[in-house]
């Protein structure tokens, strides 16, 4: 069967990878359904889930929903398994960005490279890189200066 499958589609796979691919389907395509999926949210947050860091979010409810589901699936897998049965992504793991938390952000800049940091001439992509590090997010600086700007009602340099 292997060989057959490999001369069709030019793999060198063993029938034991095309076994595992089948398997990996099938737990993927099992019985799911919207209702199910935000139960295991539901449940996530209800027993006091991981929602304060982005990476320890996706980890934590990657191993909650793997527990409760009895799977091995990544967190990209199970954000494709709410795409297909319910149209959106889960509502986890995203980060909450008011006032207080930016200026957190910021006191945590300062923290991290000192208040010299301001005269360092890479400042503003330093800046940049820690806030998309925290929030895994992609902004610029500038972008982030109209983000403070609307969050906080005011502008702040560094």
């Amino acid at each position: 069967m292997a060989s057959f499958i490999n001369a069709r589609v030019g793999f060198n796979k063993t029938w034991v990878d095309y076994l595992d691919f089948e398997n990996e389907c099938d737990e993927f395509d099992s019985d799911w359904s919207c209702d199910s999926l935000q139960r295991i949210v539901t449940l996530y947050f209800q027993n006091g889930g991981d929602t304060v860091s982005v990476a320890n979010c996706n980890t934590a409810f990657t191993t909650y929903f793997n527990t409760q589901a009895g799977t091995t699936l990544t967190f990209s897998q199970i954000q494709s398994l709410f795409l297909q049965h319910c149209g959106e992504l889960p509502n986890i793991c995203a980060p909450v960005l008011n006032c207080g938390s930016f200026k957190n952000i910021i006191d945590s800049f300062y923290t991290r490279y000192g208040h010299n940091v301001s005269i360092n001439v890479a400042c503003d992509s330093l800046f940049a890189d820690h806030f998309n590090g925290l929030m895994n997010t992609n902004y610029t600086f500038s972008q982030l200066q109209v983000l403070y700007s609307r969050t906080c009602g005011g502008i702040r340099c560094l």
